[in-house]
């Protein structure tokens, strides 16, 4: 007769219990469950990663949305700097003259839309300059 768990209660050949004590003897058993737990930790952490891309994702689709419907959407806002330029060229060449710096910001402003068009893959308008 084997004995409960090391606590010496005996139980009966047969008894349950005794097949409790096989399992936890055997090598097997304990490599086995030492898997599971590992296989466990690497789905849960499988799933995490999974999770945190897909709100990635979500959040640059949201980004992409707004760079391109927002207020008119980026080709508005280039459209908009073009025009703004155009305008002071042509009703206030004094001031373009005064402070040329001006023209640059404007350049400087329009490329940085036209790279966050080319990065969120928004065609842009073609256009003439003058």
């Amino acid at each position: 007769m084997k004995d409960c768990l090391g606590c010496g209660h005996p139980y009966p050949d047969g008894h349950w219990m005794n097949y409790v004590n096989d399992f936890i003897e055997n090598p097997f058993f304990w490599a086995f469950l030492i898997a599971l737990f590992v296989i466990v930790i690497l789905v849960m952490r499988f799933v995490d990663v999974v999770k945190a891309n897909m709100r990635k994702a979500d959040r640059i689709d949201s980004i992409c949305e707004a760079i391109q419907w927002t207020e008119g959407g980026i080709n508005k806002r280039i459209d908009e700097n073009r025009e703004l330029l155009q305008l002071i060229q042509s009703q206030c060449p004094q001031l373009l003259e005064k402070h040329p710096w001006i023209s640059g910001w404007i350049d400087s402003q329009e490329q940085y839309f036209l790279a966050i068009a080319e990065y969120a893959h928004v065609r842009v308008r073609k256009y003439k300059r003058f």
